[in-house]
C-alpha cells in the first residue's frame, strides 16, 4: 500500500492526534446525548449503552496515549483502524443499528485510511466498512436493507475518491520537494558563484592601482568598469625614475577566468622588468601565455613610456585598438600606427616599437574595445571616431574631467556590454617652485 512520504510524517502526525481527539470528542458527545435522552436504546439481550461508553472511553485512553507518545513510524495505525471500525461496529450494534451515530464515524476512519495508505487504503478500509456492515446486518435482521444500500456505495465513494486525491497530494508533494530541492541547490550554486565573484572582483581590484602616480609634468587619470562583477581588463603603472611605463590590457571573455588570468598579468609583468627590456619582456608574457593559459585564452595589450625630462615616448602595441594623442599645435588627435599580434596566439611572438612626442597640453588616451565597441539604440558602434571627437572637445581639460567625459558620452550613447577601462594621461607645464616664490 501507499505510504506517507517521510517528510510528510510529522504534519501528518498532528492531524492524527487532531483527528482522534475530533473522534473522540464527537462520540462521546453522541454518547451521552443517547444516554442522557434516549433510553429506548437499550439492546434487546439487556446490554446498555452506558457499557459501550465505557469501552468506548477506555479504548480512545488507550489511542490518544499512543498518539501522543509514539512515533508515526512506530504508531500501529493498521492496528488503531482495525480497532476503530471494531468499536464503531458493536456501538452502532448496540446504539440503533443502521440508524446509529456511532456508523457514520466510518466516514472518519476511512478517511484516515486513506490519508495515511493511499488508495490502496482507502478502498481497503471502505470494503472492511461495508463487510462490517453486512455482518451486523446479518446479526441483526430487522434492520433495513434499503438503508444499508444507501451507506455502502458512500462508503465506496468516499474510500475511493479520498484515496485518490491523498495519492494526487502525495505526487504532487513529491513533485513540489524535488523542486524545492532543486532551488535550494540553485540558491547555494548562486551564493557560492556570488561569494566567488567578490573574492575574484577584491582580488582584482588589490593588485589594480588604487591611485595614479604622481609624477612632474605629467596629468594621470584612470577608469575601469566591468561588464560583470569581475572582468579581464586590467592596468598597471611602471615607476622607474624619470621614466613612467603604462601598461593597458584586455583578456579574451568575461567574469571569473579572464578576471584571474588578468590578476596574473599585473603581478607577473613587473617582475620582467619592461621598462628596461619592452619587447624582450612581451616575448617573456607571451610564452607564459601560450604554455600556461588555456588554447582559447589570448592578450591584448598597449605599453607606452613616457619621459618626465623630455617630450619622447615610446608606444607597443600587441593587438589593441590604437593609442589616441590629442595634440595641441595641431588641435587633432591621431591614432598610433604600431600594432602586432595579441599575446597566446604565436608561440614565437614578434613585436615592433614605435616613437613620438607628448608635449605640454598633449594628451595620451589608452583604452580597451569596451569604449569603441559600445552599441548605440541602432546597434551602430561607438567607434574610434566619436572616441576621437570627444577627445578633441574635451583636450583642454584635466586629465580626470576627461576621463569622465568619456565615460558619461559613452553611457549617453547606449548599452556597454563589454567591460571597459580609460586611462588619460596629460603632460603639462612644469610649475618651477622658486619661480612661484618670486611671483608671491
Amino acid at each position: 500500500m501507499d505510504k506517507t512520504p517521510p517528510t510528510l510524517l510529522p504534519t501528518f502526525q498532528t492531524l492524527v492526534i487532531v483527528g482522534r481527539w475530533l473522534l473522540v470528542t464527537a462520540a462521546t458527545v453522541e454518547t451521552a446525548v443517547l444516554l442522557a435522552y434516549d433510553e429506548r436504546l437499550l439492546h434487546p439481550l439487556g446490554s446498555p449503552v452506558t457499557v459501550v461508553f465505557a469501552l468506548f472511553m477506555i479504548y480512545n485512553i488507550i489511542s490518544l496515549v499512543l498518539v501522543h507518545h509514539v512515533s508515526i513510524q512506530r504508531l500501529p495505525m493498521v492496528m488503531l483502524i482495525c480497532m476503530d471500525l471494531v468499536f464503531v461496529g458493536l456501538a452502532s450494534y448496540y446504539t440503533g443499528g443502521s440508524n446509529s451515530p456511532f456508523l457514520e464515524q466510518c466516514y472518519l476512519i476511512i478517511f484516515v485510511g486513506a490519508l495515511y495508505y493511499g488508495l490502496p487504503g482507502g478502498t481497503i478500509t471502505a470494503l472492511t466498512s461495508v463487510s462490517l456492515v453486512a455482518f451486523l446486518v446479518h446479526l441483526n435482521p430487522q434492520w433495513l436493507w434499503q438503508d444499508v444500500q444507501e451507506l455502502v456505495p458512500y462508503f465506496l465513494i468516499s474510500g475511493i475518491l479520498t484515496g485518490y486525491l491523498v495519492r494526487q497530494l502525495h505526487l504532487w508533494f513529491a513533485k513540489y520537494q524535488q523542486s524545492e530541492v532543486r532551488a535550494r541547490k540553485t540558491e547555494i550554486q548562486q551564493e557560492i558563484a556570488r561569494q566567488e565573484m567578490d573574492l575574484a572582483r577584491r582580488m582584482q581590484m588589490a593588485v589594480l592601482p588604487s591611485n595614479s602616480p604622481t609624477m612632474p609634468g605629467l596629468d594621470i587619470a584612470a577608469r575601469v568598469e566591468f561588464a560583470r562583477e569581475v572582468g579581464g581588463d586590467f592596468y598597471l603603472y611602471l615607476v622607474e625614475g624619470n621614466r613612467l611605463g603604462i601598461v593597458v590590457g584586455d583578456v579574451s571573455g568575461k567574469g571569473f577566468g579572464p578576471a584571474l588570468v588578468s590578476t596574473s598579468i599585473v603581478n607577473m609583468l613587473p617582475l620582467m622588468h619592461p621598462l628596461n627590456r619592452p619587447l624582450a619582456a612581451l616575448v617573456d608574457l607571451n610564452r607564459e601565455m601560450t604554455e600556461r593559459m588555456p588554447d582559447d585564452t589570448f592578450v591584448t595589450l598597449s605599453m607606452v613610456e613616457i619621459s618626465t625630462e623630455s617630450s619622447d615616448i615610446h608606444l607597443w602595441n600587441a593587438g589593441h585598438p590604437p593609442v589616441l594623442i590629442y595634440r595641441t599645435r595641431l588641435r587633432k588627435a591621431v591614432a598610433s600606427r604600431n600594432f602586432n599580434p595579441g599575446l597566446g596566439f604565436l608561440a614565437d611572438w614578434q613585436g615592433s616599437v614605435e616613437a613620438a612626442d607628448l608635449d605640454v597640453g598633449d594628451v595620451l588616451l589608452v583604452y580597451t574595445d569596451g569604449l569603441i565597441e559600445a552599441r548605440g539604440p541602432s546597434r551602430e558602434q561607438f567607434e574610434e571616431a566619436r572616441t576621437i571627437e570627444v577627445l578633441e572637445k574635451n583636450a583642454h581639460r584635466t586629465a580626470c574631467e576627461i576621463a569622465d567625459e568619456l565615460i558619461q558620452a559613452l553611457n549617453l550613447w547606449g548599452e556597454v556590454t563589454d567591460d571597459l577601462t580609460v586611462l588619460v594621461v596629460k603632460r603639462v607645464h612644469i610649475v618651477d617652485k622658486s619661480e612661484t616664490v618670486l611671483s608671491s
